[in-house]
């Protein structure tokens, strides 16, 4: 454990979690590049959300993510986020 961790820091903290049955080294590296900068580009584009939460990449068939494109991952990934976002979102008050 991180000995600087504060659970009060108004950081947002995202934790990428790929089992080697993803692929090889470079292919778990690839996605992990890809989660960093669309998360990122997502959280600079809404400077207001402060998160704090983990991306657990399941391992599907043999060759899925080698023969993923960055396109393909990035609608998914964004799919993703919507969903999560209206599942999450302030209840407004009638």
């Amino acid at each position: 454990m991180d000995g600087d961790y504060d659970p009060s820091s108004p950081k947002s903290q995202i934790g990428f979690i790929l089992s080697r049955k993803v692929g090889n080294a470079a292919v778990r590296n690839r996605i992990k590049r890809w989660l960093r900068q669309e998360l990122g580009e997502f959280l600079k584009e809404h400077p207001e959300l402060i998160v704090r939460f983990s991306v657990f990449i399941k391992p599907m068939s043999d060759d899925f993510y080698k023969k993923m494109s960055f396109l393909s991952f990035k609608k998914v990934l964004n799919n993703g986020i919507k969903f999560i976002s209206k599942k999450h979102a302030p209840k407004s008050v009638k």
